[in-house]
């Protein structure tokens, strides 16, 4: 049996109704702690357990929670089944201090840039963590259950412009986007920055925190619902609010400011805000776009019961409805302050899974582009922060298998890429992994 996959399509409330109703008894699990900081290994191909039904509430751990269009030739996906034996997480760099993040600028460095939650970027540049951070809020942001320095994101044109942007709850809890302008001179120091949006947030979770730049040019922000459970302002379906939505910002000016991105769904739409790209969303910790072909993969952390991946192509006009509160993956979240009002529909997620079999936190990962496992190519890699599991699944397909890959024993908090497009796993313990053939 396999995860539960759905290809992008509408979902009615009727629908989900129905596939509820289907998995109605099914009893509470006891999930055992995760292991902190072997080695991890790839593990042999197997399925996970069919999407069974909710579970008891579980909260969620401390601190989880990250140019022109041009068309690409893409590469055909692995021609047959591939041996996840075969494969390691290779460690590359540890010493950090809770990391969530692992990216790089493009700027044809080869540096690593490693965001530590407590407020510090740290560079590895070959093979060695350099002693001074890049970058350092540290005291500057709050660090209660899932708030601090989230996400970081290079301008397209870095190596030119310097320009890098940040995500981070200052010390009131409120999320902060800022623009920031390396040190001139000093390209292993980051500069001034300054904020050009900034978000109420009226709990302490679900703060969402992942930033990139798209195929567009655009950068991409990710929102969670606002925190509490269930979303009790429904913040995640208000069109005037951006909390619990996906942002779609042009910050091409040189000042320290943004305007919606041209094509935005909702610009000009009374009662709702331009900005916003699609919404429904829970707390999208971590997404990503395929560098090949543009296609946006997110990860979107569940209540108690189903974790999620969404999808869009990248051809996709935006204003994609994610379903939340109303809908928890597939399964009617009961829960919700309010039914979804009459005629409610929603995309149901790329693959869903119960938190009873794969664990409580989502963290979306990155398609396989990189040149030294060639036959990984096209490959979709993701996992869960409490369960340690990392599974597969072909990218752009109708009907994606996903396969497990490997069972780490770590928290995994983010994965991450370099610019060869080499894929990273982050331990929130303190490890950087690359994956990498098995010796």
């Amino acid at each position: 049996m396999k995860i539960t996959s759905h290809w992008f399509r509408p979902l009615t409330l009727l629908t989900a109704l129905a596939l509820a109703a289907c998995n109605a008894n099914t009893p509470t699990p006891t999930r055992a702690p995760v292991a902190t900081e072997p080695l991890p290994t790839a593990a042999a191909a197997t399925d996970l357990p069919a999407t069974v039904s909710p579970s008891a509430t579980q909260a969620l751990p401390a601190g989880t929670a990250a140019p022109a269009e041009t068309t690409a030739t893409v590469p055909a996906p692995p021609a047959g089944p591939v041996d996840p034996a075969a494969y390691t997480f290779a460690k590359v760099a540890d010493g950090f201090d809770n990391p969530v993040l692992v990216t790089n600028a493009g700027d044809g460095s080869g540096r690593l840039f490693v965001v530590e939650q407590d407020g510090a970027i740290r560079i590895v540049q070959a093979g060695a963590l350099l002693p001074d951070p890049f970058y350092d809020l540290t005291g500057q942001v709050s660090r209660s259950s899932e708030q601090g320095l989230l996400g970081l994101a290079f301008s397209p044109h870095y190596a030119d412009d310097g320009v890098f942007f940040i995500n981070y709850t200052d010390r009131d809890g409120n999320t902060h986007v800022d623009r920031c302008q390396v040190a001139a001179g000093d390209p292993n120091h980051g500069g001034d920055c300054a904020t050009i949006l900034k978000i109420n947030q009226p709990y302490g979770n679900h703060n969402g925190g992942s930033l990139a730049f798209g195929p567009d040019g655009y950068l991409y922000v990710g929102t969670g619902d606002g925190g509490a459970g269930n979303d009790p302002d429904e913040n995640a379906q208000d069109l005037n609010d951006l909390l619990g939505k996906l942002l779609r910002l042009d910050v091409s000016g040189a000042a320290a400011a943004y305007t919606p991105a041209a094509g935005n769904p909702f610009i000009g739409q009374a009662g709702a805000r331009g900005e916003i790209w699609a919404y429904g969303l829970r707390n999208p910790w971590r997404f990503s776009f395929d560098r090949a072909t543009g296609d946006l993969y997110l990860g979107d952390v569940g209540q108690n019961a189903f974790e999620e991946v969404d999808y869009q192509p990248a051809d996709d006009a935006g204003g994609v409805n994610y379903g939340w509160p109303y809908l928890e993956g597939q399964r009617v979240n009961t829960e919700a302050q309010h039914a979804a009002p009459n005629g409610f529909s929603a995309t149901p997620p790329l693959v869903s899974y119960a938190q009873e079999v794969g664990g409580c936190t989502v963290v979306g990962g990155y398609v396989y582009r990189g040149a030294n496992l060639p036959e990984l190519n096209g490959l979709y890699f993701f996992g869960d922060y409490c369960s340690g599991l990392v599974w597969t699944l072909p990218a752009a397909t109708p009907d994606p298998a996903v396969t497990q890959w490997a069972s780490t024993g770590i928290s995994i908090s983010s994965f991450g890429e370099d610019e060869a497009g080499e894929l990273y796993l982050v331990s929130l313990g303190g490890t950087i992994y690359r994956l990498e053939r098995a010796k």
